[in-house]
């Protein structure tokens, strides 16, 4: 991922105007979709908003880490700035779609319903959307040659990631038994809760391990799908046996899909030459 060419770096219109709608898009979020308009009664004492926010701000985090250690040395503080919001909007955004999938709702089951397995589960996905985005800004657009790229690179590669991520998460809230949105609002599940959160956040590494980096060809992303399929699996084997076996803490279960999606890709990257495929 690199920035448009420039020798002053020189913000373009273009860019002018993406910077501003994903200010707009930040701000349409929390104008529309977060707290402003809850009674104070649903916040006080309530800990678990706060723990959404803080998936939002690792998201954050983890993109202006990619920025200053792993971006293209052409990507100056202010397209740092530039990518930042773009992180910031994509995460609100891509983060609340994907509320929808679950079924579940932050400013309702979050902080009216002081619902803890909600606030798990959406604290994952939030922190899962932003990982993806914060991974498409990694590289160069074009490691072949000097042409540069645009934010239009990291976008276009987010998009195939949460395309990806969201075919998954759907699968796995619809493949639960009666439904994600059962098991977390009905039932009010810890443990379906934290399955999801780390379901989620193991599917983001998987899927940050193809948009990630260097673009030498698609051999990553297929590899990616496979590990994906892995996770889906893993998913139906204890669909079928946690109710009968493992009760409803579903620890196994959450320890697998991070051994799965953290421990596969890194065994991966110890065979010889396989970064470079």
């Amino acid at each position: 991922m690199q920035s448009p060419p420039t020798q002053e770096a020189a913000v373009e219109e273009d860019e002018i105007l993406i910077f501003l709608a994903g200010g707009g898009a930040v701000g349409l979020y929390y104008l529309f979709k977060g707290t402003y308009y809850l009674e104070p009664m649903h916040l006080e004492r309530n800990p678990y908003p706060g723990l959404t926010r803080l998936g939002v701000f690792g998201a954050l985090i983890y993109a202006l880490y990619v920025l200053l250690l792993f971006a293209d040395a052409s990507v100056t503080p202010i397209y740092m700035a530039f990518y930042v919001v773009l992180a910031y909007a994509f995460t609100l955004w891509g983060g609340h779609l994907a509320e929808g999938m679950l079924g579940v709702r932050f400013q309702v089951d979050v902080c009216e319903r002081r619902n803890p397995a909600a606030a798990l589960a959406i604290t994952g996905i939030y922190l899962a959307v932003g990982i993806i985005f914060g991974s498409c800004l990694w590289g160069e657009a074009d490691p072949h040659s000097d042409d540069e790229g645009g934010w239009w690179i990291p976008v276009g590669f987010f998009a195939l990631g949460y395309g990806v991520f969201a075919a998954a998460l759907t699968f796995f809230s619809r493949r639960e038994r009666h439904g994600m949105r059962y098991q977390l609002v009905g039932e009010r599940s810890v443990g379906a809760g934290r399955a999801t959160f780390t379901y989620a956040l193991s599917l983001a590494w998987i899927i940050s391990t193809a948009v990630a980096g260097d673009f030498f060809g698609w051999a990553h992303g297929l590899a990616a799908i496979g590990q994906v399929v892995v996770l889906l699996v893993i998913h139906e084997i204890f669909r079928l046996v946690h109710s009968r076996v493992t009760g409803g803490s579903r620890l196994f279960e959450s320890a697998l899909y991070l051994i799965s999606g953290f421990g596969v890709p890194l065994l991966l990257n110890l065979i010889p030459g396989w970064s470079d495929i």
